[in-house]
């Protein structure tokens, strides 16, 4: 393919890059100019002619175009820049629409946060409040402050609107941006009140015991005989060993029930009551062997385990697991 053929195509980015490849290379300087200019003037007029159509349609739309402006500004920037050819014109035309999309995109989420944030006034419904702060950081994120200076004094009040409080009885839950404990010497209802119920440990030890028995037959001696002509002759005396492997296996299991019991004081608790039964579980196996250990097959061996060590590391891994469920 030439960059020509995929100009003919309409495939302007791919011919812009194959073109700029060529005139680097010196090849066909003249008409790979001629192709870079009118590829980049296709794109800039298609971008012009769709503009008033995707303002009329919604945020979605305007930021996946806004990623196609932006990758249209990086092509024909990156070729102006080296100097093959003046593309500035049509540069400034991509460049015109895609700040108006950077406008409208951050207008509709700074718009869209302050009318959230009157209803929060005129309400106090903290859900909407935290929407807003959701808003907010989307148009920070979009550069916002560009052209809305007080973005970081509308979050800090999203935050102070938005917050659930709770007061906590046995527990010390996570707290985040929109959920924190009730500050002491305040006047403010909590908006939760959140217990917690720890059961018994209960710890469950099972048993099961298989064994099997190996034999093999070894040289027991050599019993060295002469024959009729009297040559010596060595004759192989074998003999039947056996060994018996026991395996017991042991089962070992620990599980604590813990229950967090949230009370919604006000419409705004955002908690809410839960269980969990948390288990840890181990399986151990102990092997003894008796009789010959000549009779077994390669790899094996006795072994030994703690039943009490490992029962007590579960014991501990199930209390650090119920401290982190209650805390998350």
């Amino acid at each position: 393919m030439t960059p020509q053929k995929v100009y003919d195509k309409g495939d302007y980015r791919r011919a812009i890059k194959m073109a700029t490849s060529d005139v680097l290379r010196n090849k066909d300087v003249a008409a790979n100019k001629a192709i870079i200019k009118r590829a980049v003037r296709q794109m800039a007029n298609a971008r012009v002619e769709q503009h008033d159509d995707i303002m009329a349609r919604d945020v979605g739309v305007w930021k996946k175009s806004q990623r196609q402006y932006y990758r249209d500004l990086e092509l024909v920037g990156k070729v102006h820049k080296s100097g093959i050819v003046d593309l500035l014109p049509a540069y400034d035309a991509i460049c015109d629409r895609k700040m108006e999309l950077d406008f409208a995109i951050v207008e509709y989420y700074y718009l869209g946060a302050d009318s959230l944030l009157n209803v929060a006034h005129d309400t106090g419904h903290k859900a909407s409040a935290r929407q807003a702060y959701s808003y907010l950081r989307q148009c920070q994120d979009a550069d916002g402050e560009r052209y809305f200076s007080n973005i970081p004094e509308l979050m800090d009040e999203a935050v102070d609107r938005g917050t659930v409080y709770f007061v906590a009885d046995g527990v010390s839950p996570s707290t985040g941006l929109f959920l924190q404990p009730l500050p002491r010497d305040v006047d403010i209802e909590p908006d939760c009140r959140v217990s917690a119920d720890v059961g018994f440990m209960d710890t469950d030890v099972s048993q099961s015991t298989s064994s099997r028995t190996y034999t093999k037959e070894v040289v027991d001696h050599i019993l060295t005989t002469r024959d009729t002509s009297g040559m010596s002759v060595s004759t192989e005396v074998m003999k039947q060993i056996s060994a018996t492997v026991e395996v017991t296996t042991y089962e070992i299991e620990v599980t604590q029930r813990v229950t967090m019991d949230v009370q919604h004081l006000t419409d705004h608790c955002s908690m809410s009551s839960d269980w969990e039964t948390i288990s840890r579980s181990e399986t151990l196996e102990e092997v003894s062997i008796t009789g010959d250990n000549e009779a077994l097959p390669i790899g094996v061996r006795a072994q030994s385990v703690n039943v009490f060590s490992t029962q007590s590391q579960l014991e501990s891994d199930v209390r650090s697991a119920v401290r982190s469920w209650l805390g998350n």
